[in-house]
């Protein structure tokens, strides 16, 4: 567009609503334009599309990323694919940020200006809301569900995703969420006392840093000692020591205390098998670097008999345990086999922070570099090197950097220090 001195689109030019919106869109800056007519230009430009696209941008403006069976659901459009297309094709209403045209994303500006619209009028935007949040739970996104079934007066439904997801906010380090609805969750443990300082410090044990989570730890024993809770609560505090004890390097005790956790009780005994395993994973992970192969062996043995929930979420964890095992024995393909299935499902399901999986990418650099796949080894081990040390898993940040230097040896190269 041809832009005269002061910013302002020429006037000797005739304009369509789209290339005012670019000029908002594409702008060096947003904050020389006055937001009401800003607001009223994208308005201009969105009255100018035909109804199909208003309607196509109205229905899905609630979710923050658009995909192709998104579409199919709100609109019932058998090519949904081809629709996003076309709608992104300038990237004017829509831009493609998934790099196998799977995501798009309605352009800020314009989403904001939409739900504004959309929220005077109640009924309506209440439905948009709730039958977005089915679509997402239909599509296995249900943390980007709870927000907008409360957006839609839904909190029963809400309630209920949060209880049966509490998990999947742990393991895909979603400590925002935790936090946000932690009386939602803390409700359902059933705890006199120590329902909320439970919660808070499972978010602080993925969200915190160590000494922030000790704290936090330190806090809901006090709470729950010489009330109901405390014995209540034993296992969960357990499992959370095991974390505490591996990054602090206390490998044995992470063991020893590994091996008692299927003895004591857990809130929401449902999940009891699940939160079991994540403290045993701790423990293979010191048993592997200890060269403990008797206890690894146990702590395997007590993970595949454990009766685990029917939550949709993939058990890495067994996996996970059976692939250091596998490498212990010396059976390469196996452990590469396991290892291969953990870390392609943590990162289908965005397991993150201190479940990423890096016995899985310990155990692909060793078996790549047994197989004289050098460069493929130094890969691997590198690769959470950065993770080990935000999450402050020494251990781990150690093992892999030792790895790391092996493979280098290995091909020759001098690696600074």
């Amino acid at each position: 567009e041809e832009i005269v001195a002061n910013g302002d689109l020429d006037p000797n030019h005739i304009h369509t609503p789209g290339i005012y919106v670019k000029r908002l869109i594409k702008g060096d800056s947003y904050d020389d334009t006055k937001l009401m007519d800003s607001r009223t230009l994208v308005r201009t430009a969105i009255n100018s599309l035909n109804e199909y696209e208003q309607n196509f941008l109205i229905n899905l403006a609630t979710f923050e990323e658009v995909r192709p069976e998104f579409v199919r659901d709100m609109l019932e459009d058998s090519s949904a694919r081809n629709s996003l297309r076309r709608m992104s094709a300038e990237g004017v209403f829509i831009s493609e940020v998934g790099v196998d045209q799977s995501a798009f994303q309605i352009n800020p500006i314009i989403r904001d200006v939409i739900l504004e619209d959309l929220r005077r009028d109640k009924l309506k935007y209440k439905e948009i809301c709730k039958k977005s949040a089915e679509v997402l739970l239909t599509h296995k996104h249900p943390l980007w569900a709870i927000e907008l079934f409360m957006e839609a007066g839904e909190i029963d439904r809400a309630t209920e995703v949060i209880n049966a997801n509490t998990r999947k906010m742990i393991y895909t380090n979603s400590g925002e969420i935790l936090r946000r609805w932690r009386k939602v969750v803390a409700d359902n443990l059933q705890l006199e006392f120590a329902g909320e300082a439970l919660v808070d410090t499972y978010n602080a044990m993925i969200s915190s840093t160590l000494d922030d989570f000790k704290s936090k730890l330190n806090e809901l024993n006090l709470i729950a000692n010489g009330t109901p809770d405390e014995e209540k609560i034993s296992g969960d505090v357990a499992v959370m020591s095991t974390r505490i004890l591996f990054s602090e390097g206390e490998l044995s005790a992470c063991i020893r205390l590994a091996l008692t956790l299927k003895d004591l009780q857990y809130t929401q005994a449902a999940f009891a098998s699940a939160k079991i395993l994540t403290g045993l994973r701790f423990a293979a992970w010191s048993a592997n670097l200890l060269e403990d192969h008797e206890s690894l062996i146990k702590i395997q043995e007590i993970a595949e008999n454990l009766s685990y929930p029917r939550d949709q979420l993939p058990l890495v964890g067994i996996s996970a345990i059976q692939s250091i095992a596998a490498l212990a024995d010396g059976r390469l393909k196996d452990a590469r086999d396991l290892a291969l299935y953990t870390l392609n499902t943590s990162n289908e399901h965005g397991y993150d922070g201190i479940v990423s999986p890096f016995e899985a990418t310990y155990v692909l650099a060793e078996v790549s570099r047994e197989y004289n796949q050098l460069p493929e080894a130094l890969e691997y081990s590198t690769r959470l090197i950065s993770k080990a040390q935000e999450f402050e898993l020494f251990p781990w940040a150690a093992a892999l950097t030792a790895k790391s230097a092996l493979v280098h040896s290995n091909m020759g190269i001098p690696q600074l220090v």
